[in-house]
């Protein structure tokens, strides 16, 4: 499969680039690296564009076919969230509508788009399944939620067809020549509830 990544000069999109093509697919990313480094993109092509420039981003796919887009481009700081919400409903919602129309244009019809466990809210039990009520707190879950709604939408009235990854944040070791280290967001972030329960658990020994 020809895979389009965004995000993926990041920590999580730069080890899917590197599984994908260790997997025999042919990868490209897109990325602003405004958060994402440029020596982590070591599989595939790196197109740099922005989702909040939709001249950028038509510019980066004009020519170009993939069979399928993951989306990992996201601010993803909930205390950041709070302090400056603007910029988090900008890039995470309008941004993948950026996504989403482009990708129509350019008839790409399958994402796969990261989510968050924090479009949970307060978690009601330790163990989170999909059925977990979604009441987000902060402006990045609310965020999140919204571009998951999108994708709903879009499924209807598109046939757009959409998957879901629900990620917490959680410390992992990089994948073998992976110049990428762990995640530095260790101890989780304070005013994420899933981050907190998370947390917990790896410390009391709980398996999920």
């Amino acid at each position: 499969m020809k895979v389009l990544i965004c995000g993926g000069a990041g920590y999580i999109g730069s080890h899917m680039a590197q599984y994908l093509a260790e997997a025999g697919h042919s990868v490209t990313v897109l990325d602003n690296l405004s958060t994402g480094h440029r020596d982590a993109v070591r599989w595939g092509e790196l197109l740099e564009a922005d989702l909040l420039d939709p001249e950028a981003l038509e510019r980066a796919l004009h020519g170009r076919q993939f069979d399928a887009v993951m989306h990992f481009a996201a601010r993803s700081l909930v205390g950041e969230s709070v302090a400056d919400p603007y910029a988090y409903y900008a890039n995470n919602v309008t941004g993948t509508l950026n996504l989403l129309a482009a990708m129509r244009r350019h008839n790409i019809d399958r994402i796969v788009f990261s989510s968050t466990a924090a479009v949970f809210g307060n978690p009601q039990s330790d163990a989170i399944d999909e059925d977990h009520p979604k009441a987000p707190i902060n402006p990045y879950g609310a965020s999140k939620l919204m571009a998951e709604r999108i994708l709903a939408d879009a499924a209807t009235a598109y046939g757009l067809r959409s998957t879901c990854l629900l990620l917490q944040c959680r410390r992992r070791p990089a994948r073998p020549r992976h110049r990428r280290g762990p995640c530095l967001r260790n101890p989780p972030d304070p005013q994420c509830p899933a981050c907190r329960i998370g947390h917990r658990q790896r410390h009391e020994g709980v398996r999920r």
